[in-house]
């Protein structure tokens, strides 16, 4: 079981969330019909951390990409979870907003 695990977090990386530590396999943003953009997060393990209300993300050590938004939902298959996120604000450092 041990072994699976392990395998499992091989292919993730870490982001920060809320200021927890969070692994991920893959995120995604979509420009929706109505222009606002949604983040989409993919793991194969569950955090509660990802299903909060509102929240705060960094997906690079140096704090590359920021993003603040809602949380929308969430979508499990068998052994995915996808987390939804409305994006209210997309920093990046040391620039202006990006987002709305």
């Amino acid at each position: 079981m041990r072994d699976k695990r392990l395998q499992k977090l091989e292919r993730h990386f870490a982001v920060l969330c809320n200021g927890a530590k969070v692994n991920i396999l893959n995120y995604h943003l979509k420009r929706e019909a109505d222009g606002s953009l949604v983040l989409e997060l993919i793991t194969k393990i569950r955090s509660p951390v990802l299903s909060q209300g509102v929240v705060e993300f960094e997906m690079n050590d140096s704090g590359a990409l920021h993003f603040s938004g809602k949380w929308m939902g969430e979508f499990h298959q068998p052994n995915v979870t996808r987390y939804y996120y409305l994006v209210k604000q997309q920093l990046y450092p040391n620039e202006e907003q990006v987002g709305t």
